[in-house]
């Protein structure tokens, strides 16, 4: 009965999996492909808008953490509306805190730019 739920194992890489794990891993892969694209897409963007490029040996993740790029952006984006810089001072994100000031400035930033808070 088992075997009729499951279908056949199915080994993968040396490693016995079932049908359904199978088809798990196969989404996962899809979808980290997909997330991959997506970073590329958005890291050639940023480029293109901040006018130097982001350290392409880092993780666009870890390029972000620290608020430097966000704060940037925002300053780049206030600049082409024509209105005054939205994050006054941005600091090197030497510490968690300063990192995390950062991080409040620009969505700060973003509430001033009138977009929406979504809560997750």
């Amino acid at each position: 009965e088992f075997l009729e739920l499951t279908g056949q194992m199915a080994q993968e890489g040396g490693e016995w999996i079932s049908p359904l794990d199978a088809e798990l891993r196969a989404k996962q892969s899809a979808k980290a492909k997909n997330s991959q694209g997506i970073q590329n897409d958005l890291r050639e963007w940023l480029n293109a808008v901040l006018e130097e490029p982001l350290d392409g040996e880092v993780s666009l993740i870890e390029a972000c953490k620290g608020g430097v790029v966000l704060c940037q952006l925002l300053n780049r984006i206030s600049d082409n509306l024509g209105s005054n810089k939205l994050v006054k001072k941005i600091h090197p994100p030497t510490t968690a805190f300063k990192a995390m000031e950062n991080l409040t400035n620009f969505i700060a930033g973003c509430k001033a730019l009138g977009v929406p808070a979504v809560r997750g």
